[in-house]
């Protein structure tokens, strides 16, 4: 600092030996720049750990960061986490991936959780340089055959006549009497819905509404955090809508 060495003195060890030990972990952490494991031998489980304190816990928001630790703990530690990361080749990836549809997860978890690793191995690549490439880029994943049953539903149209049943359901006086004619005639999602404020997002004059904020309740408590991806936006309001 400022052109002179600087110091650290610490005291208190029992012994002479254990002082030098001390010494010596102290050179070796100074020498690769205070990281205190070799890229080339730290395991994908490590890494992992590292990857979610210094990326996902400070960047993400806290339901991603929810939804990764569990991806993590439950899809890939289990079965990828004893590898190095210099040796995780695409070839395991690819029986990992296809093993876990031979375990009867659909098609889009396959996606998830493959996309959770990728983001993981990214960071390796850069900025970290742990690694020279990702080999998530070359895994496929395996199609999975849509039930019948399933391809029904995801079909399905909440018409006006089944809507007003839900309504029946819930009448004025409801906590979910606005919030449901709000998503369905207007789009938002679950949380940007009760998100709303009604003195400053909904404008009568203009037919328009604002997406401004979502509520998301973390350890326990309520926050308004911003949409997600960042998609702030203004909403036409149908004249139905507007009406009820």
């Amino acid at each position: 600092v400022g052109g002179k060495r600087q110091y650290i003195c610490k005291s208190g060890y029992r012994t002479k030996a254990e002082a030098l030990a001390a010494g010596t972990q102290a050179k070796a952490e100074y020498d690769n720049a205070g990281r205190i494991f070799r890229p080339s031998e730290v395991s994908v489980s490590d890494y992992l750990d590292y990857w979610y304190e210094n990326y996902v816990k400070r960047h993400l928001s806290y339901n991603t960061q929810l939804d990764y630790e569990k991806k993590m703990r439950l899809h890939i530690k289990p079965q990828l986490g004893c590898y190095r990361l210099s040796s995780l080749e695409p070839d395991i990836i690819q029986r990992w991936i296809d093993g876990k549809k031979e375990d009867g997860y659909s098609q889009s978890m396959l996606k998830n959780i493959l996309t959770c690793l990728q983001g993981a191995l990214n960071y390796a690549v850069h900025p970290c340089q742990y690694i020279k490439a990702n080999p998530c880029l070359y895994v496929k994943i395996p199609k999975v055959p849509i039930p019948p049953e399933r391809k029904a539903h995801t079909e399905y149209i909440c018409s006006p006549e089944d809507f007003a049943k839900i309504l029946n359901r819930f009448p004025v006086g409801s906590p979910f009497y606005l919030p449901l004619p709000t998503g369905y005639h207007c789009g938002p999602r679950l949380g940007e819905t009760y998100g709303i404020d009604l003195l400053h997002d909904v404008d009568f004059q203009t037919h328009t509404l604002q997406i401004r904020h979502q509520l998301k309740k973390e350890d326990g408590k309520w926050y308004y955090r911003p949409p997600k991806y960042g998609s702030t936006r203004s909403i036409r309001m149908d004249p139905i809508y507007e009406a009820a």
